[in-house]
């Protein structure tokens, strides 16, 4: 069975213990939802959002016992304006922690004025085999984009 992830890797975090004890209590059970790898995983003062911790590598926050066959993903993202760190995104038709198609965007990118920063705005893979390394040597220009309107970052 295929799963739907969220992949993200530089969001900002908040901690549990700036909760009320209320939001502390409604985080735990929200996060009892979610199968988190290679992130520490906490939800927003807003209590919808979810946050995650920046450090290196992929990090993967997998809903439990959903299934996505046809629709749509709607999420608002936030990033830091951070050269080559401010990476977020979405994954999907998701094996396991490592092999799943995902769109990611590097938002900071969207406004820039350098015109190969602005075409990496958006891009697609699908890892293991085809990331984003494997997929701009052998398909340039192909598998990322500008975004466009460009959104406020």
């Amino acid at each position: 069975m295929m799963k739907n992830y969220f992949r993200a890797t530089s969001i900002l975090f908040t901690t549990l213990s700036s909760l009320s004890t209320t939001q502390a209590i409604w985080a735990q059970n929200l996060q009892k939802q979610y199968n988190v790898a290679d992130r520490t995983f906490a939800t927003g003062s807003d209590s919808v959002s979810i946050h995650l911790n920046e450090v290196e590598g992929d990090g993967i926050v997998r809903i439990k016992g959903k299934t996505l066959t046809l629709g749509s993903i709607e999420f608002d993202v936030k990033g830091k304006d951070v050269l080559q760190r401010s990476f977020v995104g979405i994954a999907f038709h998701g094996l396991d922690d490592t092999t799943y198609e995902a769109v990611y965007f590097r938002p900071f990118n969207f406004l820039t004025t350098d015109p190969v920063r602005k075409a990496h705005a958006a891009q697609y893979i699908a890892n293991p085999k085809y990331d984003w390394v494997k997929l701009r040597a052998d398909y340039l220009n192909k598998y990322e984009k500008p975004v466009s309107p460009a959104p406020n970052p």
